[in-house]
């Protein structure tokens, strides 16, 4: 299947406002989506082949956390590719996490465990966990840039998507869930980050993150040659 993006928004105003499910098919991997859910971008494939690179070459990363997992794409799709590897897939929504557990069970996976998080703390339910290497596509857009009627204007389909997969809650800019997610990780045994973030907020990041935890960051461009995504290894 070759995805774009006009593909996206017509599974999008598919389905809007189905509580029931309809089942789709990405690249081989089968998923069940309805309104609960956001509906996977292309560029979340982009996250998933640098994820793939990333497992292939540091054999030593066993335990792999989606956080934020949403319809379940991440954690399903790697968890397929790499059936030795133990995933454990978090989201805030009930709704959202009761349907990837569904598209779990549809592609026959035992080596994915599905958490939610309760109190709205990235990663409270990690703590006790020995963790390799977390991958996120959290909510990206701030309050400030949402709230812009140019942004809406761009992005119509915006309107018809969970808005608590897309917007930081609280948070002006859209900084915060990457920040919260590397310092609530930092003390356990992580090797790696990867984040598909919002482009305007790379640079800001960079200045951030080093005062968080030591590390090396790398930003890796989308397809339309934007930055879009930092890969962070520990030192």
């Amino acid at each position: 299947m070759k995805y774009s993006i006009v593909q996206r928004n017509k599974i999008i105003y598919e389905v809007n406002g189905l509580v029931k499910v309809k089942k789709y098919n990405f690249n081989g991997i089968k998923l069940y989506l309805n309104k609960y859910t956001l509906i996977p971008h292309p560029d979340t494939f982009q996250l998933i082949q640098i994820a793939i690179d990333v497992l292939k070459r540091n054999r030593r990363i066993k335990v792999i956390a989606d956080v934020g997992t949403g319809s379940g794409v991440i954690a399903i799709f790697l968890a397929k590719k790499f059936p030795s590897k133990t995933f454990i897939a978090s989201d805030i929504s009930m709704e959202a996490l009761d349907l990837a557990k569904k598209s779990s069970a549809l592609n026959k996976l035992k080596n994915v465990i599905f958490l939610q998080n309760t109190n709205n703390i990235w990663l409270s339910e990690y703590k006790n966990m020995k963790i390799d290497f977390v991958i996120s596509n959290p909510p990206f857009v701030g309050e400030n840039e949402f709230n812009d009627t140019k942004f809406l204007q761009a992005y119509p389909e915006v309107k018809l998507e969970p808005l608590s997969a897309i917007i930081t809650s609280g948070d002006k800019y859209g900084w915060n869930p990457y920040l919260q997610i590397i310092k609530n990780t930092n003390k356990l045994y992580i090797l790696s980050w990867l984040f598909q973030c919002n482009s305007e907020n790379i640079k800001f990041l960079l200045t951030k993150i080093p005062k968080i935890a030591k590390t090396k960051i790398s930003v890796i461009k989308d397809i339309n040659g934007f930055d879009r995504f930092l890969l962070i290894h520990k030192y």
